[in-house]
């Protein structure tokens, strides 16, 4: 992820969910709300956690949370609980946070 007026880009090390939303918008809890913590590439000590809304219950399928489900699912199976995932033959497609 890059975020405006800083340099580097972030890249994410795990995720995790709060059920229902942890934050409103204008008073409204979501159904859910995805935290993806991220470490700035290069600079252990410089963190982002993007967090994401989540409304359940609609008929069309949202495509970019459709490719992060994919990512999940690709990490998933090439994880144990003895070694990380290997990302080294595996290649996300960036995705724009704001939609």
């Amino acid at each position: 992820m890059e975020i405006p007026g800083k340099k580097g880009v972030f890249e994410a090390l795990r995720f995790h969910f709060h059920i229902s939303s942890e934050h409103t918008l204008d008073g409204e809890l979501f159904d859910a709300e995805l935290h993806i913590v991220q470490r700035e590439r290069d600079v252990d000590n410089s963190l982002s956690v993007a967090g994401i809304w989540i409304k359940g219950g609609s008929a069309e399928p949202n495509p970019v949370f459709e490719k992060l489900l994919l990512g999940w699912e690709h990490a998933a199976s090439t994880c144990n609980t003895t070694k990380d995932f290997d990302d080294s033959n595996y290649d996300m497609e960036a995705i724009n946070i704001y939609d």
